[in-house]
């Protein structure tokens, strides 16, 4: 069986009722909305960007530090093999 594909005038209607512009198509008219949508964007991104590479440093300070730990405990206590 050969798959049926839409044709090509079929797939520009489609396009043209998306609200997601294509690549290659003119750029959307930009609505009150849509700038807020953005400027949402925008914020949520400076706010977790930061609070993420603090939580990515707090979990790295835990690991050196576990390591340290357990390094200084190996060579305080030479008798255990493990």
């Amino acid at each position: 069986m050969i798959p049926q594909f839409p044709s090509a005038s079929s797939l520009s209607s489609v396009r043209s009722h998306s609200a997601v512009p294509m690549l290659g198509e003119p750029r959307a008219r930009i609505t009150a909305s849509s700038l807020g949508c953005r400027l949402v964007q925008m914020v949520l991104a400076l706010y977790l960007i930061p609070a993420f590479l603090v939580v990515l440093l707090v979990g790295a300070v835990g690991v050196l530090t576990i390591g340290l730990v357990r390094l200084f405990i190996r060579l305080l206590d030479p008798t255990e093999h493990s």
